[in-house]
């Protein structure tokens, strides 16, 4: 198994490590292969997955103003006291 850890030494790793090895072979190839799948993206992915990100941030944005300018009136509309 490579490390593919950012710290070895921490107990976070040493947890997942040992998870790791008492994981059933199927589980492991799995995981080496998406492992292998995600370190392996290319610029054109990458540039995708900027896009998407940036799509989703605005996206996130409008909706938080829209609720901050709107939301009183949506809720005075469809949660009238019962």
């Amino acid at each position: 198994m490579t490390s593919f850890f950012i710290y070895p030494s921490s107990p976070v790793s040493g947890v997942i490590e040992y998870l790791y090895k008492s994981s059933p072979v199927e589980i492991r190839e799995i995981f080496d292969a998406t492992w292998t799948t995600i370190t392996s993206i290319d610029e054109f992915q990458l540039k995708i997955l900027r896009v998407l990100i940036i799509i989703l941030c605005i996206n996130l944005l409008l909706i938080w103003f829209s609720w901050g300018r709107y939301g009183e009136t949506i809720t005075e509309r469809f949660m009238k006291a019962g």
